[in-house]
Parts: structure tokens; sequence; C-alpha cells
């Protein structure tokens, strides 16, 4: 039976606007917090837990963006899991760094350094940022074009592989009959002149135990496709549809082929916000508990961001005039299609705001463990994904709750792991370490 892989998003509350209400204690910046959720995912056998990321807090608009805190109190993510790698042992650490406002000389240490901590569990979500908001927080007056984006983070990984491979693996050799700490004929400065990123140096920590670091992705633009055809290891999608999710499946496969690369070395893994209850009427009924605690005014906002026209002012009763829709967008692609296939189906607003993506990815998948269980296996076993990144609405019941009875309902059909086989996260998802572009035995 094949395996399903299975990753945490690892939010302050979850991802629901009224996620943080049954709290009575803000957590957001608690470490314990999330050592907590990190064990209870480890204990899980997830494959690693996830933590996205903004550059940005919303300066507008606050009636609305003060009732929904995603993103406006957060812990950077390599800081996080820099402290979670001392509390888990297995469990691999996945952080989002935009390619857009950082440079590829620290993120490539900043990387390692977390593989080495944790012994073998890094990744990197790469994002390119779609907001005009982290923009002028970084001296831009708009986001660039998702060509100029891409261009920038294909010559970001090219630069950075080279840095993590300054090092051979075997340069330091600590001889103090010779006096040498590392051989210097292992040692190799990195010369990257591109349009968009330059590096002429060398990395100043050794090789990461996995090689690299395992890299994600889920642009789903042209350019994003392409990317993570040259480059993903793992892409997250936003596929509700199977039939539309197998065809991206089979797609992006037939892209990293085309690449050069072998589609072994690429998982899939689709968010999926998922409501357990003992029976689906009691997940829905749960799900509409947190729906009514959110005012229009919070929906609102939402679909006027992931649309990029103003629906604030709109009448509730009526559908979104089509000639509104702009044609593209240099927002999240995925994101934008969603909420605009939503508008085009005639649809009155007020109707679209009761179930459009206030759980943060997608309207929830709700159900008991066993049917849960099945959805997620039929997926699977039908190639529409390697597996999921699963995502809670709300905690304590998303993480909990589905480590309690999704969990070892997959395990008792066989088909989530009981044990870690290996260490690294490399070793959980089955992707081979890459070699040195220096190694003497390639």
């Amino acid at each position: 039976m094949k395996q399903i892989h299975l990753g945490y998003a690892l939010y302050n509350y979850g991802t629901h606007p009224a996620g943080w209400t049954p709290h009575s204690r803000d957590i957001a910046t608690k470490i314990e917090h999330f050592q907590h959720y990190a064990k209870i995912a480890e204990a899980s056998k997830f494959d690693m837990v996830f933590r996205a990321d903004a550059l940005f807090a919303h300066t507008d608009h606050l009636e609305a963006w003060s009732r929904n805190p995603y993103h406006m109190n957060s812990i950077e993510p390599l800081t996080l899991f820099s402290a979670l790698s001392q509390v888990t042992s297995k469990i691999g650490l996945a952080g989002t760094i935009s390619t857009s406002y950082s440079e590829p000389y620290n993120v490539a240490r900043q990387l390692a350094s977390l593989d080495h901590l944790s012994h073998g569990r890094a990744a990197w979500n790469v994002v390119t940022s779609a907001s005009s908001d982290a923009a002028k927080n970084f001296g831009q007056s708009k986001i660039p074009s998702h060509e100029a984006r891409y261009g920038r983070a294909r010559e970001y990984i090219e630069a950075i592989h080279a840095l993590w491979d300054t090092y051979e693996e075997d340069a330091f050799v600590l001889d103090p009959s010779s006096g040498y700490y590392f051989d210097p004929q292992k040692f190799h400065p990195v010369s990257y002149a591109g349009k968009y990123v330059s590096v002429d140096g060398a990395l100043n920590i050794a090789r990461p135990p996995q090689g690299y670091p395992v890299l994600i992705q889920a642009g789903s633009s042209g350019p994003g496709k392409q990317f993570a055809a040259e480059f993903a290891e793992v892409i997250f999608s936003l596929n509700r549809d199977k039939h539309t999710a197998q065809a991206f499946y089979k797609d992006m496969r037939d892209r990293v082929s085309a690449a050069g690369r072998d589609p072994a070395g690429l998982k899939i893994l689709p968010s999926l916000t998922v409501v357990v209850g003992e029976t689906k009427a009691e997940a829905e009924s749960y799900y509409a508990s947190l729906e009514a605690r959110v005012p229009n005014i919070v929906k609102l906002e939402q679909l006027t961001q992931d649309l990029g026209v103003d629906v604030t002012r709109l009448p509730l009763d009526r559908p979104v005039p089509l000639e509104l829709l702009p044609r593209n967008t240099e927002y999240i692609q995925s994101v934008f299609q969603t909420a605009t296939e939503l508008v085009r189906t005639g649809k009155p607003l007020r109707e679209i705001l009761q179930f459009y993506r206030l759980s943060g990815w997608g309207t929830p998948l709700c159900g008991s463990a066993i049917e849960i269980s099945d959805w997620i296996e039929e997926w699977v076993a039908d190639e529409a994904c390697d597996g999921f990144m699963i995502i809670g609405p709300s905690e304590p019941h998303g993480l909990e709750t589905f480590s309690a009875s999704v969990i070892p309902e997959l395990q008792r059909r066989g088909s989530f792991r009981r044990e870690y086989e290996g260490n690294t996260l490399r070793d959980h998802l089955r992707l081979p370490r890459p070699k040195s572009r220096h190694s003497r035995n390639v």
C-alpha cells in the first residue's frame, strides 16, 4: 500500500479568523505553545510541521483586520524552529522565507545552521512574496512581476546551492599532526553573478547534514510551475477537486521529467483544512460555530484582498459584477483563481461569504475519522497527490483531534507510518540526498 505523507501547518490559533476566540490568553508568542504542538505532531509521526510567514502587518482597514489575527502577531519561522529543534528529534521543520526581501548568503547560512541544529530536519518553503504591503516594508512601491520575482528566485536557489557546497563532506579534518582544521583542497569559494543575484565569497559553515535542506514551493502560475519543476522537492497546492488535482499531479511530474529530474524526487501535498467529529454533522456544527463568530466586515476584507477588487461596499444580496474582476493578478495565483471562480458562479455576495476560504485554505473537509481517512486514501491511491498538508481551522481542536482520531485510523489500515524509519526529513519523505557538485565520487 502506498504510504501517505502528512505535514501539519503550525499556526498560532489555526487559520480561521475566529480560531483565536476559544482561547483565554494570548499564546501567539509563547514558545511553550508551539513546543506542545510540535511534540504532538512528532508523536503522531507527521513528516513535518510547517510555518507560513508574512513580512508585513496590515495598517489599514483595521476594523476588519483587528478581528482577524492571521499573521498579525507572528514569530519568525527560523527563530521558532531553532527552538523547536531542541525539544524534538525526528519531525521535519519547514519554514517560509522570501527570496524577494532577503539575500542568498544570509538565508544559506541560516538554513544550514537549522539543519545542523536539528540533525538534518530543515526545509525551506521558497516564496517570492505577492503582497504590496511587504514590498513597502522593504523600500519598494509595488511588487515586481511574476517573471521578475521567479527570475530572481531561480538565481537565488542556484547561488544558495553553490554556497551549501562550499565545503566538501569531509573537508573538516581536524588533524593536529598536520595543523589543518580543514582541508583547503576541499574548500570551494563561490563566484555567482546573475541579473538579480550575485555572490562572491564562501559560506562559513559546513555542508548541511541533508546536503541541501528540503526545498518546498507553492506557486501555481506558469513561472511558478516552471520554477517548481526545476527545483522543488515538495509542492504545496490548493486543489480541492480531485480531477483538477490529478491533472496538476501529472502535469508537474511531466514538467519535472522535462527538466531532467526524476519525478520520484517530488512529493505533492495539497493543503487540506480538516474538521474532525464523531460524525460529519458534529464536525460541520463545530465549523458553523466558528463561522458564526465572524462579522461580514472580516469576510469582505478577505475576499477583497484575494480578488484585488474592493467588494466591501457592494450589495450583499446581489452577485459581484463580473466586469469588476481583473483579468490577472500579481497576487497568489491559486488564491486569485479560487476567488474568481466562486464569483463567476453568480451566487449572491452574501452566499459567497458563507463559505469562502475563511478557514485559510479552502472550504474544510468535515467528517468522522473514518470518512476523512477514506477521503485521504482515495486521493493518494488515485494519484491526485502524495499526501496532504493538514490545516486546522482552530486549535487545539485541529491537531489534537486529528492526531487522536485520523492518525490511528490510517495507521490501522497500514497507509501511514507507526514509527519513523530514518532521522532526517529526507528520510521521511523518501527523497534522495543531493551530492556535492565537488564530490570525487560523482
